[in-house]
């Protein structure tokens, strides 16, 4: 989720919606409020300004597009990425990633902060933010620490709340700066509140001491307003300074979920009355306990939990996210292109080519110029490394893509049997997947249809091999969610046990054995023209590519044995 050198200073996720129903701009609105906080901090009046605040380039930044310190002193950076799909232009997707440099004091860790925005358009008057503010202290630095920051609230976030032409939510509850006071007959709409199933964000509850011995004064121990301030837009914070609420809520309210005495009650959403054990799931703090830790220990406590502390189940949307889409844009025209190339195409796709490989020599030279300009301007030496190194990987993907066309113009026939179309694959993703002998002879008796051969090493070569990079872990699980076809990480116990099927599972590629257990499967009878078992191994300490050992019908099994008999 987050560097682990870094700690989580803040996090949030919630909706907004223009209020006034018209097509407004929400993404230019919130690129307004982000300008107006990054600015106002480090733009002080009297000195050279830090960060660009110009609104015709911050026009540019709502597409895409990067910030530097306007001095050489590398104290802020500023990135964003842009998404729009082909087919919804409303579903608009942005991320932007802030990092800042404050000065230090001597002998003091440097620290970097780090605040990533996302922007998810749901309609064009509706849109998912998420925000996450990271700190760091510098890796590996001999001496003293900075002090932990004080807890404070984001100003892009005040600026949402505060904003009458938006509102902000998660779920059916309007988020709120302020806390929200119940007065004596105001515990059936609490109650709705509480109970209510569509209910996604937490509500904490403090509720009144009596402070004299006829029980007719009462008074909170811990500020609700401080309290609101400090989890704002990650729970809803109500409170009660009247005893007869207190009393309203004993009489008519669920024995299970009742709050009194000076305690606080933080309530989960989705409460089950159903299950005996839900009760424990929304969290008591006793009064006794506030008394003896005091009010900021106890604030400390709460938002540590619900707005910093980022749990398993929790999705934010980062830049990362944000490439992703557009990464994935990109396979779907490839794919798209790949599937109706015709000889014509081909012909295009060298001239392209050709085209690219002139453009990438271009590139090449303008890095070289480009790093004997870096030598003679360090006052820019940040900007000039960022631009080099843009240049590298464009020049690196132009290589690739040579490459691999000048594999597909040695393919003189169209791939139509097993063997043609993994060949094909193998030329188009060397750096992907690759095909050992034993894979090879096992296609002779692989009645696959080619369309089904073709999906399916298209699915490999790109989606499982990035899931692989990205998690193996779950890689598996997410292959079948993401493409539809079943992916297994192993065979069963009864298999397992018999080291006659085993030995099936091991094949060798240059030299060293590979565990081709794993495999990609569809259908169930191998009289099924869609039928297929592919087998693989990916193990990056052998090649860093997945590695194909079988394709075609049943390796032997438990369950095909007793078929068979």
């Amino acid at each position: 989720m987050q560097d682990l050198n870094a700690t989580i200073f803040f996090k949030a996720k919630f909706h907004i919606y223009a209020t006034s129903g018209e097509n407004d701009d929400l993404l230019w609105k919130l690129i307004l409020d982000i300008r107006s906080w990054i600015t106002k901090k480090l733009n002080r009046p009297g000195c050279h300004p830090v960060i660009e605040s110009s609104l015709h380039k911050w026009t540019f930044f709502k597409k895409g597009g990067k910030f530097y310190d306007l001095e050489p002193l590398n104290r802020v950076y500023a990135e964003s990425v842009f998404h729009q799909a082909e087919d919804e232009p409303s579903k608009i997707s942005w991320a932007c990633k802030i990092v800042e440099k404050p000065e230090v004091e001597s002998g003091y860790a440097p620290r970097e902060w780090i605040t990533e925005i996302g922007y998810q358009a749901d309609t064009n008057t509706s849109a998912e933010i998420s925000y996450v503010v990271t700190f760091s202290d510098q890796a590996g630095f001999i001496g003293f620490c900075q002090p932990v920051p004080q807890a404070s609230i984001p100003n892009v976030i005040k600026a949402l709340l505060r904003d009458t032409k938006i509102k902000c939510s998660i779920g059916p509850n309007q988020l709120s700066y302020d806390p929200i006071k119940l007065k004596p007959g105001d515990f059936p709409t609490f109650e709705k509140v509480l109970f209510n199933p569509d209910r996604e964000v937490p509500v904490i509850y403090l509720s009144p001491q009596s402070s004299d011995e006829e029980h007719k004064c009462s008074r909170l121990l811990v500020d609700p307003q401080k309290l609101a301030e400090n989890v704002t837009a990650n729970a809803l914070v109500y409170y009660s300074d009247s005893l007869d609420f207190t009393r309203e809520m004993n009489y008519l309210g669920n024995s299970n979920y009742l709050c009194s005495g000076g305690a606080i009650r933080v309530y989960r959403p989705h409460i089950d009355v159903s299950d005996d054990s839900d009760p424990r799931h929304h969290r008591f703090i006793a009064a006794h306990f506030i008394e003896e830790h005091g009010e900021e220990k106890i604030i400390d406590i709460l938002r540590r939990a619900l707005a910093q502390d980022v749990h398993f189940y929790e999705s934010l949307f980062r830049v990362d996210d944000c490439r992703f889409l557009i990464e994935n844009d990109h396979r779907k025209a490839k794919i798209t292109q790949i599937k109706s190339q015709s000889q014509g195409e081909i012909r295009a796709a060298e001239e392209l080519i050709d085209e690219a490989a002139a453009e990438r020599e271009e590139s090449e030279r303008k890095v070289l110029k480009l790093l004997d300009e870096n030598n003679q301007l360090k006052s820019e030496i940040h900007s000039f490394k960022v631009r080099v190194e843009m240049l590298k990987e464009q020049s690196e993907k132009y290589r690739e893509l040579e490459t691999a066309t000048q594999g597909v113009r040695g393919i003189a026939v169209y791939p139509n049997t097993p063997q043609a179309i993994a060949k094909y694959f193998e030329t188009v993703y060397p750096d992907r997947i690759v095909f050992t002998e034993r894979a090879y002879r096992s296609m002779d008796e692989c009645t696959t249809k080619s369309d089904v051969l073709w999906e399916a090493f298209y699915h490999i070569a790109v989606d499982l091999y990035n899931l692989l990079k990205r998690n193996p872990a779950t890689a598996f699980t997410d292959f079948k969610d993401y493409t539809g076809w079943d992916c297994s990480r192993g065979e069963g116990a009864q298999t397992h046990a018999d080291s006659k099927f085993m030995r099936q599972r091991i094949d060798k590629y240059n030299g060293q054995e590979i565990d081709i257990e794993p495999h990609v499967k569809n259908g169930s009878q191998e009289s099924d023209p869609k039928f297929v078992r592919i087998h693989f191994a990916y193990d990056p300490n052998v090649a860093d590519k997945i590695i194909v050992g079988h394709c075609g019908k049943h390796l032997d099994n438990y369950s095909t044995r007793k078929a068979r008999k």
